[in-house]
């Protein structure tokens, strides 16, 4: 696995009903692997080399709403 990205942001929704808000996402060859806080991250942080990015750390991350079917 190549190494991960973790964009961190003031809120993160995820439209996720049992998890709805977070503040970092954990991202790898394109995919999210893990959404939730940095501590919540912390199994993935230890095993695989990461840099984190804190560009949106004064925003909110919403999904991409995109129609793959256009």
């Amino acid at each position: 696995m190549e190494k991960l990205k973790v964009l961190t942001a003031n809120r993160i929704h995820t439209m996720d009903q049992g998890r709805p808000h977070a503040n970092a996402v954990a991202v790898a060859e394109g995919r999210i692997v893990s959404v939730g806080t940095l501590e919540s991250l912390q199994p993935w942080l230890r095993r695989i080399p990461h840099e984190i990015d804190d560009t949106f750390k004064n925003r909110i991350i919403l999904p991409g709403f995109i129609d793959p079917h256009t």
